[in-house]
């Protein structure tokens, strides 16, 4: 028999997955070292704080981000990202309910690729330059593992990440 719920205990909160695609503004892109480490400090305390993972993938002039964790978190962490001027061009790709966190391991796993490198070879999207446009949840998703799947073999060096805090 299953142990009685407490009446004091609250589920937990629906888990949220949304996906963008933003394009750098010039001056963003003409210092993506420094705007990178900005968001990166910025983005891993707010999220950390908020219960929000995610991945953070950069190519060409162009972000691709997904966010997840608690509807209204995911909702308020997007609105602030909506409003920053370091980019334009925002493309919602996904927002909706997900069963699990895909990306939980990092507060803000980020990575910096250009579109011929061979770990994206095949991917339609990194095909002549980087298209966001062809993108679809599914294709985004794919390339965000990849980050995350060389985020994993690259251990402390090569990509940067946060982990959260056990």
């Amino acid at each position: 028999m299953a142990p009685a719920r407490r009446t004091d205990e609250r589920p937990a909160p629906a888990l949220q997955r949304l996906i963008y695609a933003s394009a750098a503004t010039p001056e963003t892109a003409a210092d993506m070292a420094g705007v990178l480490d900005d968001i990166l400090q910025a983005g891993r305390a707010c999220n950390a704080a908020l219960g929000v993972t995610g991945a953070l993938l950069v190519c060409d002039g162009w972000f691709l981000q997904l966010l997840e964790g608690p509807k209204e978190s995911v909702r308020q962490v997007y609105g602030a990202v909506s409003s920053d001027r370091r980019h334009t061009d925002l493309r919602l790709i996904e927002n909706r309910p997900a069963a699990v966190r895909q990306f939980g391991d990092w507060s803000l796993c980020c990575g910096v690729f250009r579109p011929d490198d061979e770990a994206f070879a095949g991917e339609p999207a990194m095909r002549d330059g980087f298209r966001p446009e062809t993108l679809t949840p599914a294709s985004s998703l794919g390339l965000l593992s990849i980050l995350r799947d060389l985020q994993h073999g690259a251990g402390a060096g090569g990509l940067d990440s946060a982990r959260p805090a056990a």
